[in-house]
């Protein structure tokens, strides 16, 4: 029988992680879908790769994105990471090239959001921090679910003594 707290690990904290990083990655991806050639833009300001990398990289992260969300929550119901394990590698790569503009000074947008001309701060740092701080937390909540789920009681001295004399 599960506890009260593997319960509320596994029944609401883990899924609300998932369906928020979701959210957050699929709302993301839709909108530099829907603003290709200003996403475009944002990550070649980010001057961190030649306009070939910058342009396979803008055409591939909102697909990346939406594929993580539906990973996400395809995983709500049990205690899979691989999606939450993505969602965190994402945010990390996030939080990695906003460092690196924030510290080279850049005055660009963050290109979080499409359309949103936020830019490289504190504020757009703790979009990625946080998404990143909330997938490992899920990963950490998910594998302390599995092991709870995995532990088998060990059957008392008691028991084995007296099936042994029978």
């Amino acid at each position: 029988m599960k506890s009260a707290k593997t319960v509320l690990l596994s029944g609401v904290a883990l899924p609300a992680i998932k369906l928020t990083l979701a959210g957050v990655l699929a709302i993301s991806g839709f909108v530099h879908i829907g603003n290709s050639l200003l996403f475009l833009s944002a990550v070649l300001g980010y001057d961190l790769a030649g306009v070939g990398m910058a342009i396979v990289g803008a055409a591939v992260l909102p697909f990346l994105q939406i594929t993580i969300a539906v990973a996400l929550i395809t995983q709500l119901n049990n205690n899979y990471r691989e999606g939450l394990a993505w969602a965190a590698f994402l945010f990390g790569f996030y939080c990695l090239v906003q460092l690196v503009a924030y510290g080279r000074e850049l005055d660009i947008s963050c290109g979080c959001f499409g359309t949103s001309s936020e830019r490289i701060g504190l504020r757009s740092l703790a979009w990625s921090i946080g998404g990143l701080v909330l997938s490992v937390v899920g990963m950490y909540l998910s594998w302390k679910v599995a092991s709870s789920d995995n532990k088998t009681p060990i059957p008392s001295t008691r028991k084995i003594s007296e099936s042994a004399r029978t």
